[in-house]
């Protein structure tokens, strides 16, 4: 079963309607096509987007009334903004924050 973190009212609607969720690998189509994975919202935002991480990394919000449909081209994604890999895979190194003012970023441990 799909999660939703975050999302609610219309967003979530649409999303439980199209049979997806947090973590899910889907194609939007909304004028353009956009693939990637669902991302989890704050849970304050407005209910109007759905956010996805596309494939260059960058995460692009899509406005409820620009969307066409929704089709799921893969799974949940485990740990979607997460920092691990999955089932026998190694962890995923994530970076820290900067060390200061021009050190290099400290690597987190998890």
């Amino acid at each position: 079963m799909p999660g939703f973190r975050g999302y609610a009212g219309r967003s979530l609607d649409l999303l439980r309607r199209e049979s997806v969720g947090v973590g899910d690998a889907v194609r939007i189509h909304a004028g353009l096509t956009h693939e990637g994975i669902i991302m989890p919202r704050y849970e304050h935002a407005d209910d109007g987007h759905v956010v996805v991480k596309l494939g260059s990394g960058y995460n692009v919000g899509i406005g409820l009334g620009e969307i066409e449909r929704i089709e799921r081209v893969g799974g949940g994604a485990q740990g979607a903004g997460g920092g691990r890999g999955g089932a026998g895979q190694p962890p995923v190194p994530v970076q820290g924050g900067r060390g200061g003012a021009g050190q290099p970023p400290v690597p987190v441990q998890g």
